[in-house]
């Protein structure tokens, strides 16, 4: 049987692909798998957020109630969060190290052994920030938090981000990455309700594996 035309200048997989498939079929699973291998921009529900995130997170609402941006990729125990405080409900002389302060020191008070490192000055979409590391004991679990706090012209945001003790090496760089894509795209501040200092939430119990 003699090939149409446009079937006979196709390479062979190609020719095999559309032979097996349907050539109509090609274009559509390809462009479904670029879409599942590209990050994930996860928006905040009031619209003035953004966080992106590599492939494997998702959007975790039950990861803490009032924070504007939850995510996690629960299967290698990565977390992150954002908690937003207006800079209105502060005075003139609360700077960014002054928030810092009061936010570690309500972190530290919650965790059990805590070891946290001094804070560093970092840019984060070119907003000053201050970056610092957490280690220590959530429900029995040893965890280490990455936290960074950034300053825009309206708000303080706190970006917590955590993983397990044991994976904090081979994680750290994706943290850090999640921490850099944030984004605030308006410049009225979110509203956020309770303490500016809310403790980040315990890590997501791991999962046991079934006899």
């Amino acid at each position: 049987m003699k090939l149409p035309t446009r079937l006979r200048t196709l390479t062979p997989l190609a020719l095999l692909a559309c032979l097996l498939l349907g050539c109509n079929l090609v274009q559509p699973i390809r462009k479904e798998i670029e879409k599942a291998s590209a990050p994930q921009l996860l928006t905040s529900p009031d619209g003035k957020l953004q966080l992106t995130v590599p492939v494997g997170w998702r959007n975790d609402p039950e990861l803490h109630a009032e924070a504007g941006l939850r995510a996690s990729n629960r299967l290698s125990e990565m977390y992150a969060i954002v908690l937003t405080q207006s800079k209105d409900d502060f005075a003139e002389k609360v700077t960014l190290e002054a928030f810092t302060d009061l936010t570690r020191q309500q972190v530290l008070s919650n965790i059990n052994a805590p070891d946290a490192t001094a804070p560093v000055a970092a840019t984060v979409a070119k907003h000053p920030a201050l970056q610092y590391t957490v280690r220590g004991v959530v429900e029995n679990i040893k965890v280490v938090y990455l936290i960074t706090v950034v300053e825009t012209n309206t708000s303080f945001h706190q970006i917590l981000t955590w993983t397990l003790h044991s994976r904090f090496d081979q994680n750290w760089h994706t943290l850090d990455e999640v921490t850099q894509s944030f984004r605030e795209i308006s410049s009225t501040p979110p509203v956020r309700q309770g303490s500016p200092a809310a403790p980040p939430p315990p890590p997501a119990a791991p999962r046991r594996k079934r006899p």
